[in-house]
């Protein structure tokens, strides 16, 4: 089903790029896919938007701190560095 929402919630940023909850949702689909490289994108995304619109919300920080460890997990498995990315 992650192939399938990765659809939909690129069309939701397709027509707002400014959604901090929908970036989340696919860096967590991408994660789930293994495209580590742009689930991180999508993760920083995330904290930038937060940032912009003074979004206040400790689930969602978690959340996306939970999917950028597991990136840097899994990207340090295959031997890349996420510091270089």
């Amino acid at each position: 089903m992650f192939k399938q929402g990765l659809k939909v919630l690129e069309s939701v940023i397709n027509e707002d790029d400014e959604t901090v909850e929908a970036w989340y949702l696919l860096a967590f689909c991408l994660f789930k896919l293994k495209k580590y490289t742009t689930a991180e994108e999508c993760c920083k995304n995330v904290q930038q938007l937060a940032v912009k619109f003074k979004v206040v919300n400790p689930e969602l920080e978690a959340g996306t701190l939970e999917i950028y460890e597991g990136i840097k997990k899994e990207l340090a498995k295959q031997g890349s560095d996420p510091e270089k990315m």
